[in-house]
């Protein structure tokens, strides 16, 4: 999980992507159980789904980083988690 990414943000920030956008709202909404800036990874807890995520600059393993519905995705972009 300690893994780090070049997120490239380029499209997105281009052509304004709404997805993008909500992400980084929603991050706002997070509760920070716990971090820890050595291993640059964190624990949040989503309130209103009751879920928590362990995240890092380059992954996560809550469901909107690795999947679409019920496939993987090909290409990840950030979720709110690692957004926070």
């Amino acid at each position: 999980m300690g893994e780090l990414r070049e997120w490239d943000f380029s499209d997105e920030a281009i052509n304004g992507s709404p997805g993008l956008i909500n992400r980084q709202k929603s991050a706002g909404n997070l509760v920070v159980l716990a971090l820890d800036p050595g291993a640059r990874t964190g624990t949040f807890l989503d309130r209103d789904k009751k879920l928590q995520a362990h995240a890092s600059l380059g992954t996560c393993d809550c469901r909107d980083f690795g999947f679409v519905g019920k496939s993987e995705r090909k290409s990840l972009q950030p979720c709110m988690h690692i957004y926070r």
